[in-house]
Parts: structure tokens; C-alpha cells; sequence
């Protein structure tokens, strides 16, 4: 396989740690990589070199000293620490910290102080069994054939083909190919789209979300989140927090928000789940998938 290089950092994207007040919640994939490496470079010393730069120096060396007093507030140590990368869609935290003898798993997210205060904490594709249709098939044989004529899209592809295709990140399928270059998000026809796919959503959660099994959501979010722990920065400050096991049994489900927010209360009485029905790769074409967001009074 050829080997996945990573960019080198640039002194400049230490503003990437900059206050994200005004900016919304940071939900961009390649800005948390660069996140990521900073952090780990920084963890390994690789960025001392900026220290004495006159315009960010000051910015790296401070976020430098604030990771090390995180890190050792986190693993109750003062000795020397490790920190591993963990990335990639078969790990579900960033990073794997250790003092040669405990390790902890440790998911980074940025611009909130702890997980009820950041967009999700919990992204899993669409095509687990959390109930008893998957929304990929009732999309198919209920809603693609109304794209397939907005677009004038040919060769609609059969159910097997499309459930092979639809949980990917991107798809070398004609289908797919065509849907996506055919796709303006400034055109008319997109609203269009993007309408008769909202109805797809608010139906589907309609007609299932009293059948979800609680069971094997729980099961889910027990092996992707258990034993994890979120460092989290905001407005300069890194922040840690912990979900309890009580939070992540699912205990029942309320009222559907919004259209498109499946809730679920969960065993910890003060605590919820938002599920978000959304695709990852273009609206209605590739990827969808749940955003799983926490609720905490």
C-alpha cells in the first residue's frame, strides 16, 4: 500500500487553538487532524522550535506547558509520559496516553468544556441495527427514485448494489460518480433535493423510532465509549471529562426533534441523547450516518 504522508506543520496553524468564540462549533475533519498533530508533536517536543519565533512563539510554548499539566493531571503522574496515535474509523479515541504502566484512552475534542457542550461525541455510520429497517434501504425503496428523476440520473442501481455502496466514504459506482458531479449545491434542483430528503428523515424516524432496540444501541455506545476520557480545549484552557456508565445505557425514547433528532433518555435520570439522521458525503448521495450529541441538566 503506498505510505500516507502527513504535512509538516507551519508555525502559523498554531492559530488554530485561538478562541472559537463567534466562529460556531468547529466541526471541520482537517482542521481537527492539524489539531491532532499539534498535539502530538507538541507531547513529543517537535515544536520547540517555534518558541522563539517573535509573532507565535509565545502561543506555542504556552500551549506546550498547558499540555504537560494536562496530561499529568489527567494520569495522576509526574513521571514521564507517552502519547500514541490512535487515529483512524477502526479506533474510536484520538490518542492512547500512558505512564508506562496505566493507558488510558483519550479522544481530543476542541471548542467545549466538557462532552455536553460540544456538537457530538459519537459519530457511527448509519448501518448499524439500532432498528428494525436501516434508513440506506427505506431511502431506496422509497425516496432514490424521486432523485434519480430530479436529476435525470440514469442506471438507478438495484438494492444489493446500493447497500454494498452507500456506507462508504466515496464510491467508484457510475451511479455515484454521476449523482455527485450532477450535484450543485447552488442549483435549484438542491433544495429540491435536500426537501425530499428531510422528509425521507422525519418519515423514517416516524415509523421506527418505536422499534429502536435499546439493547444494541447501549451495547454501541458501551464498546465505542466506555473506559474513554475527553480532553477538551476552549477559549485557551484545556478542560477533561468522563461519561458515566449509566450514561450510556439506553433507557427509552422521546418525542422526535426537530424532524430529524431521534432523543433517547438514557439510565443516568439527568442525561440524553440526541441521534442526528445526516449524511457525511453530499446530501442524499453517500454516507449516512448518526451524530450523537449528549444532553445533560
Amino acid at each position: 500500500m503506498p505510505r500516507i504522508t502527513v504535512e509538516p506543520l507551519k508555525i502559523e496553524e498554531i492559530k488554530l487553538f485561538e478562541s472559537s468564540k463567534g466562529q460556531g462549533r468547529d466541526t471541520n475533519d482537517s482542521k481537527n487532524k492539524r489539531r491532532e498533530k499539534i498535539l502530538l508533536d507538541t507531547h513529543n517536543g517537535l515544536t520547540a522550535i517555534f518558541f522563539q519565533d517573535p509573532t507565535y512563539g509565545s502561543q506555542w510554548q504556552t500551549l506546550a506547558t498547558q499540555l504537560k499539566e494536562a496530561e499529568k493531571e489527567l494520569m495522576k503522574s509526574d513521571g514521564p509520559l507517552t502519547l500514541k496515535a490512535k487515529g483512524g474509523r477502526s479506533n474510536n479515541s484520538d490518542f492512547e496516553l500512558s505512564d508506562g504502566i496505566k493507558k488510558i484512552n483519550l479522544e481530543f475534542k476542541f471548542g467545549g468544556k466538557s462532552v455536553d457542550s460540544i456538537p457530538e461525541f459519537f459519530n457511527p455510520a448509519a448501518d448499524k441495527p439500532f432498528h428494525s429497517e436501516l434508513y440506506a434501504r427505506f431511502f431506496h425503496q422509497k425516496y432514490l427514485a424521486k432523485l434519480v428523476e430530479l436529476y435525470g440520473l440514469t442506471d438507478m442501481p438495484t438494492e444489493q448494489i446500493y447497500m454494498k455502496e452507500i456506507h462508504k466514504n466515496s464510491s467508484k459506482n457510475p451511479f455515484f460518480k454521476s449523482f455527485y458531479d450532477k450535484d450543485d449545491l447552488k442549483s435549484p434542483l438542491y433544495k429540491q433535493k435536500r426537501d425530499i430528503v428531510a422528509t425521507s428523515i422525519t418519515e423514517f424516524l416516524t415509523l421506527y423510532k418505536d422499534q429502536t432496540n435499546l439493547e444494541i444501541l447501549t451495547a454501541e455506545l458501551q464498546r465505542s465509549q466506555e473506559n474513554k476520557h475527553f480532553l477538551l480545549y476552549e477559549d485557551g484552557k484545556f478542560y477533561h471529562d468522563e461519561i458515566k456508565a449509566t450514561e450510556l445505557i439506553a433507557d427509552s425514547i422521546l418525542p422526535i426533534r426537530n424532524g430529524n433528532l431521534l432523543v433517547v433518555q438514557m439510565k443516568e435520570p439527568n442525561t440524553k441523547i440526541e441521534m442526528l439522521l445526516r449524511w457525511k458525503n453530499r446530501l442524499g448521495i453517500l454516507f449516512p450516518a448518526w451524530q450523537i450529541s449528549m444532553i445533560r441538566k
